[in-house]
């Protein structure tokens, strides 16, 4: 139903509007809870934090984090599962305090956890990457619901944008600062990656993809760090559709109906 209307609505201006006031340095992981009508998203650094809005109400709770955040989940009993700079970890929303689970790069203080998404098993996959560091010292890790976390790749600068297709059979994953997305075979049951493959090359934007989103279509959206648009892929990783940063302002900019 959600996916059919975000399809019905993404060319009508009127279907992209801001939701709350801006209150992140680096906006990321957006997560939508539909038994509370709710949107979560992090600020990742600067000012790392795990905000929430209320759609129906509009109002808006923020809890601050002492450390970066790169990205949440759902998870069971009304939690959030973060990924952290020192590791994995539950957030509850209730209390505000988070209990760790497992660090798996306790040996590298420099590397902390980027993009996350769970898989339609639940399972949680997240990136690791060294900020501030030209070398590729990321992997990509899966969290299962036993809290059993393995390493499944290695070698990325820049961990992002995973997402599936529709039918569960493609996994995506980027590497921002190589401009790469690759996609896979994804075997939903065993929870395993094969035929890892470029799926777009971007090396000569400005930019590298980021966030991305998988639609009903089974088009990847893929927002674009450092290059103001975000580009729509179909299935064959062609490029069918651009939407411009001045585009998405102009619409923010039109009146909203109530």
């Amino acid at each position: 139903g959600d996916a059919a209307a975000w399809c019905e609505q993404s060319d009508a201006p009127g279907g992209v509007r801001p939701l709350g006031s801006p209150s992140a340095t680096v906006g990321e992981s957006p997560v939508y809870d539909a038994e509370s009508n709710c949107l979560y998203w992090v600020d990742v650094r600067g000012t790392p934090a795990i905000h929430r809005i209320d759609i129906d109400s509009g109002d808006e709770r923020s809890w601050p984090m002492d450390e970066d955040i790169g990205s949440i989940a759902l998870a069971s009993r009304g939690r959030l599962i973060a990924g952290l700079r020192s590791g994995f970890a539950f957030f509850d929303p209730v209390s505000g305090t988070l209990s760790p689970i497992v660090d798996p790069e306790a040996d590298h203080p420099a590397n902390r956890l980027n993009d996350g998404k769970c898989d339609d098993a639940g399972r949680f996959w997240c990136g690791s990457m060294n900020p501030d560091s030209g070398r590729a010292e990321g992997s990509l890790y899966v969290l299962d619901g036993n809290l059993d976390c393995r390493r499944v790749l290695a070698d990325f600068l820049t961990p992002n944008g995973l997402a599936w297709s529709p039918d569960g059979r493609t996994m995506y994953a980027a590497d921002t600062r190589r401009g790469y997305i690759h996609a896979f075979d994804f075997d939903v049951a065993a929870g395993t990656l094969s035929q890892r493959r470029v799926f777009a090359d971007l090396g000569a934007l400005a930019g590298g993809p980021d966030g991305a989103a998988v639609d009903c279509e089974g088009h990847l959206w893929s927002a674009i760090w450092d290059g103001g648009c975000l580009i729509r892929f179909d299935p064959r990783g062609r490029e069918v559709r651009a939407i411009r940063g001045r585009d998405i302002s102009m619409i923010f900019q039109e009146p909203m109906s109530s």
